[in-house]
């Protein structure tokens, strides 16, 4: 039985591409142990895992005493493989690699040269976008979410052969049929960051105050101070609430007494255009109708299994015209929803992840080199 390291430099507790990868592994055998930060899970977890606590909680350090403690433990443990999520936890595993030997795959779940953190700060620019051009030729495999991502990545870096597909896919849902409610139910849950379209929506339903809606957020984030503030100024105080984050877990039993969930994706830098995000899926499987952007990704995959609407997110009037559809139009709504529990039996991890072992058994019998 072979090991292979998780690294997250976020909580896995809200991770669940990294819960599912981990539980794919161990399925096939392979000794898995993961490295992250708490909360931690409640329940114990078929894997052995180690919570990094680390004092910084934002900037340059952040990330420096995380990959610091990381290193140490590569240092002082043999795997066979490691798998790195996302761009920043690297360093530790490439300075790991000149003395260790070991397989890598590199989860690029973002494509992180057209990410908006690069492109409004310079200095993050200098520091990483380099980084990752000299190392990623490096990877045994890179693996990210969506065809348009791997294309860009595939243009980006060409003599890298190993370039696939993993969607972040939920495991198939054992939830009872969609809820029914006489008031239209809408939910948010993810991150309160730019580019998700939060204060669009709020605009969009100012018109519709009086129609019979409630709007619920489950996340937390940097812009929650100016979500509430919106939400009061808006005189939407008593239509909307503020809940916090729910773990992978619990997310789609808590989420299905919901009739539409948002998915309203910016597209305002590459990566966000070709995103295809958890949430999008999760609401799927909680027989939740999405009310998506435009984006070619999100906008593909309502159209082909015909499971909610799509609006230009820079227009609050198109999405107020959406919504007020939606409210006057119940069961085309019904049925949307229904869609969403079938196409939650193609659109599922048991599926996925047959293509992610295949990555990890390439590696372990060698016809990746």
């Amino acid at each position: 039985m072979q090991k292979m390291l998780f690294i997250s430099i976020d909580p896995i507790l809200y991770r669940r591409r990294v819960i599912n990868q981990a539980n794919a592994a161990k399925g096939s055998n392979w000794d898995v142990h993961v490295i992250s930060v708490g909360p931690k899970f409640k329940a114990e977890q078929p894997w052995e895992i180690t919570y990094v606590k680390n004092p910084f909680k934002k900037g340059p350090l952040r990330f420096l005493f995380f990959n610091i403690l990381v290193l140490v433990h590569i240092l002082r443990n043999d795997y066979f493989a490691i798998h790195a999520r996302g761009l920043w936890v690297l360093p530790s595993v490439l300075t790991a690699r000149i003395v260790k030997k070991f397989k890598l795959i590199y989860d690029a779940h973002e494509y992180f040269a057209g990410h908006e953190l690069f492109q409004k700060h310079l200095w993050r620019r200098i520091a990483w976008l380099p980084f990752e051009r000299a190392t990623v030729p490096l990877m045994d495999v890179l693996i990210t979410v969506s065809e348009p991502l791997a294309e860009l990545y595939k243009k980006r870096y060409p003599k890298l052969k190993n370039i696939k597909v993993i969607r972040s896919l939920p495991l198939k849902s054992t939830i009872s049929a969609p809820a029914k409610n006489e008031t239209l139910q809408i939910v948010f849950h993810g991150y309160f960051l730019p580019g998700r379209g939060i204060f669009e929506l709020l605009n969009a339903l100012h018109p519709l105050k009086n129609e019979d809606f409630r709007f619920t957020l489950f996340g937390e984030g940097p812009l929650k101070d100016s979500i509430e503030e919106t939400i009061n100024q808006l005189d939407l105080s008593g239509k909307i609430q503020i809940k916090p984050f729910v773990p992978s877990e619990k997310l789609l039993s808590t989420i299905n007494f919901a009739d539409l969930g948002i998915a309203l994706i910016e597209a305002d830098c590459l990566n966000r255009k070709y995103a295809l995000p958890n949430k999008f899926f999760e609401y799927i499987h909680a027989g939740v109708a999405v009310l998506s952007s435009t984006i070619p990704t999100l906008k593909d995959y309502v159209t082909k299994y015909d499971v909610g609407y799509c609006a230009d997110v820079e227009s609050a009037a198109e999405i107020t015209k959406t919504i007020r559809y939606i409210l006057n139009n119940r069961l085309d709504l019904a049925a949307k929803r229904a869609n969403c529990v079938s196409a939650s039996e193609i659109l599922c991890w048991q599926n996925e992840s047959i293509k992610q072992i295949e990555i990890y058994n390439a590696l372990l019998d060698g016809r990746w080199r």
